[in-house]
């Protein structure tokens, strides 16, 4: 779910020239909009009767100071203790490091609420391991919005198989005046998590529950304001300076990329660094790759490495696909293989599409694991059916030559064309070839030499060489 399904991706590719063969590569993934940044911290109240905090003044207070406190982190400066009321009455002083305490050892004692709250507030994080421990035990204990929550996960991770059928015992979650049942509504229609995708209805959800003050939804009306990135980057900062990590992170994201606002990567770097000291994995994940690039910042390739699997072991996936390349590579570490394809794995578990196709690359190069060419395919095969143009080279390697399964040219020129039509030189190449040989398709030189054109005019040297030959 990277941005889950829904983050913008800035590729770094390193391709071979002039090959058909593509290369394993780390992506940066700038999250500044998943839709599941905000933090939502509505307390059920806490049941031994100490106290009761649901639709209280300190409310806003917590959303905001959620992901300090929860990280046992400090809160922003200048945040005051909020006042709760304590069995009925006003005035005893209780931090919100210790209401998330009360909660964490409620949902440890086998508090349903208490679990989902959790389990919600740790996905927020995208620390999917960990939400999805909480969640599965509120889940298992009959609560609604847990289930809800970890099928949107298996939806974004790729599991999509009669996810239809299976939303049906979500629909009943419209008749709860809550807000996080708006929130993850709005969820499913982006998404099209069991549903068809309807932005529209989307915002009707997320608007009443951003009229109610949630953070989260505030975000996520800001982040869709698509036909207007400055009043989408205002909204943002307006937020981001309550002290939201995940309104944060997105600011930084608009200064570094100039959405909405001039480009200013110093700015772009004090957002992100606002938000990482919140221990928000996304932003430790950007600041990162800053750090990688020298982006705003000095060139660290340690601190690149250091920060990337602060994010990793929260169980960022791009973090962990990047944490991967990095140990591949021996960048700010030194080279063990064996982690790197550890790290692929976690993130391709998650569905995370470099991921899978880079596991691939693994189990193909015999990188930390003992060479699998069938095992290869199958990941190949998941990164393409999700569209990644390199896995769907990949794949038409495979099946061009019968590489773990019985050769296929009709499909193998099925995925070069995928590819191809998506702009992939090393596609565009491999289908000139297809046309000009009568590869899965009958010959045609006219379109061989399109494809050629194409693909020697992005540099590939393949391509324009066959051109040389076939003047």
């Amino acid at each position: 779910m990277a941005r889950h399904e829904s983050v913008l991706l800035l590729e770094k590719a390193n391709r071979e020239g002039g090959t058909c063969r593509p290369s394993k590569r780390e992506r940066k993934t700038c999250v500044f909009s998943a839709k599941r940044q905000a933090v939502w911290l509505e307390m059920q109240g806490v049941s031994n009767g100490k106290c009761s905090i649901k639709d209280s003044p300190m409310r806003k207070f917590l959303l905001f100071a959620a992901f300090a406190t929860l990280l046992s982190l400090p809160a922003a400066a200048g945040a005051a203790s909020p006042q709760l009321p304590e069995n009925g009455k006003e005035g005893q002083s209780l931090s919100t490091a210790q209401v998330i305490t009360e909660q964490e050892k409620l949902a440890g004692a086998g508090n349903t609420d208490a679990q989902y709250w959790l389990g919600e507030m740790l996905f927020q994080n995208h620390s999917i391991v960990s939400a999805k421990k909480w969640l599965e035990k509120a889940a298992a204990n009959g609560n609604l919005l847990a289930e809800a929550r970890l099928f949107y996960i298996r939806f974004c991770s790729g599991q999509k198989n009669d996810s239809t059928k299976q939303f049906n015992k979500f629909e009943k979650l419209a008749e709860l005046d809550s807000d996080d049942a708006k929130i993850l509504l709005g969820d499913f229609y982006l998404a099209g998590c069991g549903v068809t995708k309807d932005r529209r209805r989307a915002i009707v959800y997320f608007t009443s529950a951003a009229q109610n003050g949630d953070p989260r939804a505030q975000v996520s009306l800001a982040l869709e304001e698509v036909e207007a990135p400055e009043k989408s980057f205002e909204k943002i900062g307006k937020i981001a300076e309550q002290g939201y990590a995940p309104a944060q992170n997105s600011l930084g994201f608009y200064y570094e990329n100039g959405k909405g606002t001039p480009k200013d990567v110093q700015k772009a770097v004090f957002w992100y660094q606002k938000a990482v000291k919140q221990n928000y994995a996304p932003a430790l994940y950007n600041l990162g790759l800053n750090y990688e690039t020298g982006t705003g910042v000095p060139k660290d390739s340690q601190k690149a490495f250091t920060l990337v699997k602060q994010a990793a072991e929260q169980g960022y996936a791009p973090a962990q696909n990047s944490l991967g390349f990095y140990y591949e590579n021996g960048k700010g570490t030194p080279k063990n293989p064996q982690k790197a394809f550890i790290w692929y794995h976690k993130a391709a578990e998650q569905g995370n599409v470099i991921a899978q196709a880079n596991l691939g690359f693994c189990y193909q190069d015999g990188t930390g694991t003992p060479k699998d060419p069938r095992k290869a395919f199958l990941w190949f095969q998941k990164a393409a059916e999700q569209g990644d143009t390199t896995a769907q080279v990949g794949l038409g390697i495979y099946y061009e030559n019968g590489i773990g399964m019985p050769k296929d040219p009709q499909q193998a020129f099925t995925w070069y064309q995928k590819a191809a039509e998506q702009g992939d030189a090393n596609a565009q190449s491999s289908l000139g070839l297809c046309y000009e040989n009568g590869i899965g398709v009958p010959k045609d030189l006219q379109k061989a030499v399109f494809w050629y054109q194409k693909a020697a005019g992005q540099g590939d040297k393949f391509a324009q060489k066959k051109l040389q030959e076939l003047r």
